[in-house]
């Protein structure tokens, strides 16, 4: 018997095949990820059975929070936050988040978020251009998961600060469902709330001026745990594997699924070139960022 790596205490998904009829929700495929572990998915074949999967999850989930995705070209044995990823020991994220909270002191001294822009904004907003953070980018839109799905980025640079999107050349890709727990009353509002299971969500489309233009065209939301954590796989509800090919014609070549519409340049993004101006700075105070923080990442054809 595989072992489950991404599992659920809450939702009981790998045995739900028998209350679905219309389609083979038991084809499964465990994949091997290390020597010991493995992880079991579904395969979706037909775009027609998409809604039916994450529906499904969504009313399984119901009465525990609300279910949201994550596009991966691959499996990994973890889900880390970009801040922690490396670590092998929980006891050192404390360093690397004082990097973090001095660069974003400093970018706030400097006035380089923009003026309406709340203080709870700044961490996700950094993640979403390319900066290191405790947050993972998640999405309640299925198209923009398959987009990231089915590509891949291609980093250069001493800090990998250049990045060009291509498309994915895996097999399959991968879309991770996803449920963070109940909001919690009290917490923040709609924009930003703690849950019941030890998270706090953020949603940039109502949190960020949509003079960010990225975060709003990707239908930006991201997630981290209250306390340092190296792995949030404790989040993975079900996981559906799709032939990237498929994949990739499913979402077809409308503007809307374009690099330039999912990362808008900064000619047209005002809230990127307020952060890419934020490289005099830089020159003014090199320990800035660092390989710990990485820094605001420039898209590139």
């Amino acid at each position: 018997m595989c072992k489950i790596l991404y599992n659920s205490r809450d939702v009981d998904w790998w045995n739900i095949g028998a209350e679905i009829k219309h389609f083979n929700i038991n084809d499964y495929h465990s994949i091997e990820i290390d020597d010991n572990n493995y992880v079991k998915v579904m395969e979706v074949y037909e775009s027609l059975n998409l809604p039916q999967y994450i529906g499904y999850a969504k009313f399984k989930c119901k009465e525990i929070g609300p279910v949201l995705y994550r596009g991966q070209a691959n499996i990994y044995k973890k889900m880390s936050p970009s801040l922690f990823r490396g670590l092998s020991n929980q006891n050192n994220c404390g360093r690397r988040r004082g990097r973090l909270k001095k660069l974003i002191e400093n970018l706030r001294k400097h006035k380089v978020f923009m003026k309406s822009t709340e203080e709870f904004a700044y961490e996700p907003l950094l993640q979403h251009y390319g900066v290191n953070t405790e947050y993972i980018d998640v999405v309640d839109n299925i198209w923009s998961a398959l987009w990231f799905a089915t590509h891949s980025a291609v980093v250069c640079g001493k800090n990998k600060e250049y990045v060009t999107y291509i498309e994915n050349l895996n097999e399959y890709c991968y879309i991770l469902m996803l449920q963070f727990g109940k909001y919690i009353e009290n917490s923040g509002g709609f924009s930003n709330y703690n849950t019941d299971k030890g998270y706090h969500v953020v949603d940039l489309r109502m949190g960020a001026n949509s003079l960010y233009r990225r975060p709003h065209a990707q239908h930006g939301l991201l997630a981290k745990k209250q306390r340092p954590s190296l792995d949030y796989s404790d989040s993975v509800v079900g996981i559906l594997r799709i032939n990237t090919k498929n994949a990739l014609s499913w979402i077809g070549n409308t503007p809307l699924m374009q690099t330039s519409f999912m990362f808008p340049s900064a000619f047209y993004d005002k809230g990127y070139s307020l952060f890419l101006e934020s490289d005099k700075i830089l020159e003014e105070n090199k320990s800035l960022y660092d390989d710990v923080t990485g820094r605001i990442q420039i898209i590139m054809p």
